[in-house]
């Protein structure tokens, strides 16, 4: 699962989605708020960000050969959002890439305990974990 942004015709942006990669199906999760309608300022729906969860579980289930999970963000960082979606299917032994936003590292080794490799974002080094994948 990804995020993707909306725009309007101005180039303000309309929303986020969270995006199913295996299904295509799209989940909103963030719209600008009604008092900054300029997209300044963000409403983030926690009831559909755990809805768009439903990937995550659904990998526990089917097992794919790799699961993408964008973000280990904010939300996660306090153990709201995907946190217990992500950490599950980490436990669950499945290779799994998620993308960790530089201020949320800290918390992210903490969580982790510090035993999942970190990779640079550059495609070069994706292809060399991904050739070190069992």
């Amino acid at each position: 699962m990804v995020q993707e942004a909306f725009f309007d015709d101005r180039g303000r942006r309309t929303h986020i989605d969270s995006v199913d990669l295996a299904t295509g199906d799209h989940v909103m999760i963030n719209q600008p708020s009604r008092n900054w309608p300029d997209g300044k300022e963000c409403t983030l729906d926690t009831a559909a960000l755990a809805d768009a969860g439903a990937p995550l579980r659904r990998a526990l289930v089917e097992q794919p050969d790799l699961v993408i999970a964008e973000k280990f963000g904010e939300q996660e960082e306090i153990g709201a959002g995907l946190a217990y979606d992500i950490l599950a299917v980490i436990a669950a032994g499945l290779p799994t890439l998620v993308l960790v936003p530089e201020p949320a590292l800290p918390r992210w080794r903490e969580v982790t305990g510090g035993e999942i490799a970190e990779i640079p974002c550059e495609a070069g080094a994706l292809r060399r974990w991904w050739g070190d994948m069992p």
